[in-house]
């Protein structure tokens, strides 16, 4: 099993969504008859079903699940720092999913556990478009994560992903960009750390 997935009291829904079912996704839904208990059922990690199809970047599995009227914006469990389906398709990239999300009434400026916000979570792991996309619909540049994960920024995850393009985009956007964390460091100590002499270079021609 895939554990970002869950190990455990996965249901024939998670399953099929899992697997990209289509087909047996649309049945199922049928038979819930907007049937809330069944749409939202939650996994092992407190997954819904749109937290999978969100995951695995199916837009047309998430368009069947709103439009059965599941609930667009369920939290996971604190193992997986509740993280909502918006979080997961920024991490993995899936544009169309976050847009899909948002229109459905999802905030751009929801949190995980620790603070992460979705813009946050596409600077993590080098989600260009997605980071665009968040800087056009005027996300926050300059939120915060929480004391217990050291009160960093976007352009802190950027610099640590290695992303040079993503931190180059929230540079011009105009992020702050000589913010600490509450252990002392800013974005040019950690492009030091992970000796990334391109994102020195940008960091210092900006002024950083």
């Amino acid at each position: 099993n895939d554990d970002r997935f869950g190990i455990a009291l996965n249901s024939i829904l998670h399953v099929a969504v899992k697997f990209d079912e289509v087909a047996a996704v649309s049945d199922l839904i049928k038979i819930a008859a907007g049937d809330k208990l069944i749409l939202n059922i939650r996994n092992a990690n407190s997954h819904a079903p749109l937290h999978l199809a969100a995951i695995r970047g199916n837009a047309e599995i998430v368009d069947l699940l709103l439009d059965a009227g599941c609930d667009a914006n369920p939290q996971s469990s604190m193992a997986r720092r509740q993280w909502r389906p918006i979080h997961y398709a920024a991490q993995h990239g899936h544009l169309e999913i976050v847009k899909m999300l948002i229109a459905a009434g999802v905030e751009k400026e929801v949190k995980t556990f620790f603070q992460l916000t979705p813009l946050m979570i596409a600077a993590e792991f080098g989600q260009l478009e997605v980071l665009q996309y968040f800087i056009k619909m005027k996300a926050d540049l300059n939120v915060r994560t929480s004391d217990e994960n050291n009160n960093m920024n976007a352009l802190h995850y950027a610099v640590i992903d290695g992303s040079a393009s993503c931190v180059e985009t929230l540079l011009k956007a105009g992020i702050k960009k000589n913010e600490h964390t509450s252990t002392g460091l800013d974005a040019l100590d950690f492009a030091a750390r992970i000796d990334n002499v391109e994102i020195l270079k940008i960091l210092i021609a900006w002024g950083v």
